[in-house]
């Protein structure tokens, strides 16, 4: 039983160098996401409480993907955390790059298609911590299914985009719930045990 114990402990802890960068990582995301809230300021006082956690996707995205880290360097992770964090991360981010695309002169906003794409890519660094299995990927689809039915049909909660664009980007919204995760699963399911 003392073996099991040990090689348990032994798989939970990083190289010290990889702990250090998970926890600078995860702070990065906490400052971001925090910072980037207030670009959500103007709806979030409109809105009850109870929907705030459908309104500012980007920057709850950011602070679960931290908290996520967080949780991998002390070695306990959370497969439905660390799907919903990563597939959040990956569909927000192309949403955001999607709505970008929509503006006139797209690359003006350098800075938010930069930070978008790093949002995005920050998921790799998480490449051989999980093995998801399909619940994991149902439960974040259900989710981002939920929020979107939340965005663009209940409440709509959805952040400002010229709404004559509405429907393509409750499309790509929707597609993007259920492609993202099947795609994350995908990816993570191959990992060599």
């Amino acid at each position: 039983m003392r073996n099991n114990s040990r090689q348990e402990k032994k798989k939970s802890i990083l190289p010290q160098k990889v702990l250090i960068f998970f926890v600078a990582l995860a702070l990065v995301n906490f400052a971001a996401g925090i910072y980037s809230l207030s670009y959500y300021f103007d709806p979030l006082v409109l809105a009850s409480p109870l929907l705030w956690i459908f309104i500012a996707d980007c920057p709850l995205y950011a602070i679960l993907f931290g908290i996520n880290l967080l949780l991998v360097a002390k070695g306990k992770s959370n497969p439905f955390l660390g799907m919903v964090s990563m597939a959040g991360n990956i569909k927000y981010s192309l949403w955001t790059i999607f709505i970008l695309f929509l503006y006139p002169n797209p690359l003006s906003y350098w800075m938010f298609f930069l930070s978008h794409l790093l949002l995005a890519a920050e998921v790799i660094v998480l490449f051989r911590k999980y093995a998801f299995l399909p619940c994991h990927a149902f439960f974040a689809i259900g989710w981002f299914v939920i929020n979107d039915l939340f965005d663009y049909y209940l409440f709509f909660t959805h952040p400002y985009f010229n709404p004559s664009f509405f429907a393509q980007v409750a499309f790509f919204s929707l597609f993007c719930s259920f492609l993202v995760p099947l795609i994350v699963l995908k990816l993570f399911s191959r990992r060599e045990k």
